[in-house]
């Protein structure tokens, strides 16, 4: 039987050394999709912390309208959230006034309060992310 030029496909040694050439330019690219998908994930965990920083200080001022849901929510100085996609989050409440306000009376209202707050991945030393307000103590009497 007669093989004509036409006929004729990829030797084996051909398809070796395209097969190889892929798997090098794959191993090069490896770092950089790893690279990337590690970004993604740190990216939507900062969003995810920033998200429950703006949650804890819009409920921080709702608690405005009485002195017990003020007292009850600044005496709460950390809680722990697990966001959608399983990250665990440490919020810590940091607080002061920035006068002699007496936070378990609510006694000399209105005054105003700093609160600030750090949400950091559980067993993290530095915080993703940290914001900080201003606050009035609600008024008594």
């Amino acid at each position: 039987m007669k093989h004509n030029a036409s006929e004729e496909g990829f030797g084996i040694v051909s398809v070796l050394v395209a097969m190889m050439l892929f798997a090098i330019i794959l191993m090069a690219a490896a770092p950089l999709l790893m690279n990337s998908l590690r970004q993604a994930a740190d990216n939507a965990a900062l969003s995810a912390a920033s998200q429950l920083a703006n949650e804890n200080i819009a409920k921080a001022r709702l608690a405005q309208n009485s002195c017990e849901s003020f007292k009850t929510f600044v005496t709460t100085p950390t809680t722990t959230v697990t966001d959608s996609r399983g990250n665990v989050f440490t919020i810590t409440v940091n607080s002061e006034f920035t006068d002699t306000t007496d936070v378990t009376t609510c006694k000399n209202a209105p005054r105003s309060y700093t609160y600030e707050v750090s949400v950091a991945r559980a067993g993290a030393a530095t915080p993703l992310i940290t914001t900080r307000t201003l606050l009035a103590v609600p008024k008594v009497g």
